[in-house]
């Protein structure tokens, strides 16, 4: 990503960020540093699915267990959908969608990591019965010290 492309960034995320916490654009402290910081982050990835390839930003096929884990996790924890470890969760495509975007897996990644979640962390349960569609549920916290 080149410098042009990098402070245009800088731009929009500071101006969508003042407006999403009503706060002067001054205050925040997002800069190109920040931009490079975060695609060096992004590169470095694992699986190495390289998800920038030639500045192209692209979800991963897959991520890692732990990764989906969490992120079922902080579902438990959001404002809007709050519940209790082993109080199942709708998988709607909002929920979805969310998950894709915490682990950036693409929709049949996120598809493939949680049947081998299911498979390898007796914490994660999904399932459709019940008349409740597809859901998930987690037995107990995912310390984000295990990541």
């Amino acid at each position: 990503m080149e410098g042009k492309n990098k402070a245009e960034l800088v731009g929009i995320v500071t101006e969508k960020a003042a407006e999403k916490f009503g706060v002067d654009a001054s205050q925040i402290a997002f800069s190109i540093d920040s931009v490079r910081g975060a695609l060096n982050w992004l590169k470095a990835l694992s699986p190495s699915d390289p998800i920038i390839r030639n500045d192209e930003f692209s979800l991963r096929s897959a991520c890692p267990v732990q990764t989906l884990l969490w992120s079922v996790d902080a579902l438990y924890h959001h404002p809007q959908w709050h519940r209790d470890y082993g109080v199942r969760i709708a998988l709607d495509e909002e929920r979805r969608t969310q998950l894709c975007k915490i682990c950036l897996v693409d929709s049949d990644g996120l598809e493939k990591m949680l049947e081998f979640s299911f498979k390898t962390d007796r914490r994660l349960n999904i399932g459709t019965e019940g008349g409740f569609g597809r859901w998930l549920s987690l037995t107990a916290p995912i310390p984000v010290g295990m990541l």
